[in-house]
């Protein structure tokens, strides 16, 4: 979007490009009378965030299977394209996944995934640099859409040469 991040009242309703409007409560996070929601209920830490990512990229460990990391990780929509990631992007059953980083647009290997949150979170993967990235912005769609995503990878990968 390009603007100012602002942070997010009480309640908010923004739009995704592409995909509608979504009604942001953001103290429903916390609030344990709410109904439970996988998109759009997670609190944790940076670290906590960085250690889950990991775990990823290591194949799984006791939280999930090998099975279930590989079903998460690996593009499981070739040969369609999946809109919600973009061109040269594929998609397992959890992350976008690189099929072809010219196309995308990004410095990552093929192979490398990752997925950004409505809250403006993002992570990415890179097995074969041995990189893991996350960010959490709580600005909404600016950390998810905008600018900033694409701006910390280019530097990440920038650092790397």
């Amino acid at each position: 979007n390009g603007g100012p991040a602002i942070p997010m009242g009480p309640r908010e309703r923004l739009q995704l490009p592409e995909a509608g409007f979504i009604d942001y409560a953001p103290a429903r996070a916390i609030d344990g009378a709410a109904y439970p929601s996988a998109g759009a209920g997670m609190i944790g830490t940076a670290d906590d965030y960085v250690k889950f990512a990991e775990m990823l990229c290591g194949g799984g460990n006791t939280l999930l299977e090998a099975a279930s990391v590989e079903a998460m990780t690996t593009d499981a929509a070739e040969p369609f394209d999946v809109s919600a990631a973009g061109p040269g992007f594929g998609f397992g059953l959890g992350c976008a996944v690189v099929r072809d980083p010219a196309i995308a647009g990004v410095p990552r290997a093929p192979g490398s995934f990752g997925w950004g949150g409505v809250y403006g979170s993002f992570f990415f993967v890179d097995p074969l640099h041995n990189l893991t990235v996350v960010c959490l912005t709580n600005t909404a769609l600016e950390g998810l859409t905008g600018a900033f995503p694409g701006n910390v990878t280019q530097a990440v990968y920038a650092d790397l040469t």
